[in-house]
């Protein structure tokens, strides 16, 4: 059965020194997944379609503009 992620991050990668607090924060607060690009695309897939089913099922999405 695929992965259905509840939260959805969105964030540059030069800022990951904010995110992960906020991941771990996140995870702590709630059951649900959280799609990261790093973790979550499947290597070898194309990643458009995965981006996109990960937020349609999201039920948050959150961006970090630093």
């Amino acid at each position: 059965m695929p992965k259905k992620f509840g939260v959805f991050i969105s964030y540059d990668h030069q800022d990951a020194k904010y995110i992960e607090p906020i991941i771990q924060l996140i995870s702590a607060m709630r059951k649900d997944l959280v799609f990261q690009d790093k973790l979550s695309l499947q290597a070898g897939k194309k990643w458009e379609p995965q981006l996109l089913k990960a937020l349609d099922e999201a039920k948050i999405i959150y961006c970090l503009l630093v």
